[in-house]
């Protein structure tokens, strides 16, 4: 008969072993999808209008759009590489505006975020 701690330590074994093989990333797999980092923009325009805006402004800072639907208001596009995720979704918020929640990896969202304010409103941003 097994007792509680032999299994613990089997089962040890096998996740250090895998560890060893496969390095980190096969311990915690999940922990490169949980650092996003996210915004929201307020714009002055329907919400239409404020996600070809999102897009064009993406693909001017070198993103490609890789997902436009317009009956969801959701676009996302790559930046740099296949890591480089940014999702952009547009809901109305009063009459007439719109907010837009910007979505990317923590690693570059600072930079990306600043670059995407700068296009969207055609002026500089203060660092």
């Amino acid at each position: 008969m097994f007792s509680g701690r032999r299994e613990h330590s089997a089962l040890g074994r096998a996740a250090r072993a895998l560890t060893r093989a496969f390095g980190r990333s096969a311990a915690r797999p999940h922990r490169a999808a949980e650092r996003t980092r996210t915004t929201e923009i307020l714009v002055d325009a329907d919400p239409e209008a404020a996600l070809l805006a999102s897009a064009a402004a993406l693909k001017r800072i070198g993103a490609k759009i890789t997902r436009y639907d317009g009956d969801e208001r959701a676009l996302e596009a790559r930046r740099g590489g296949a890591a480089a995720l940014v999702s952009v979704r547009v809901t109305a918020d009063h009459e007439g505006s719109t907010r837009l929640r910007l979505e990317t990896g923590a690693g570059e969202a600072r930079a990306l975020f600043r670059e995407f304010r700068k296009e969207l409103t055609g002026r500089t941003t203060r660092r």
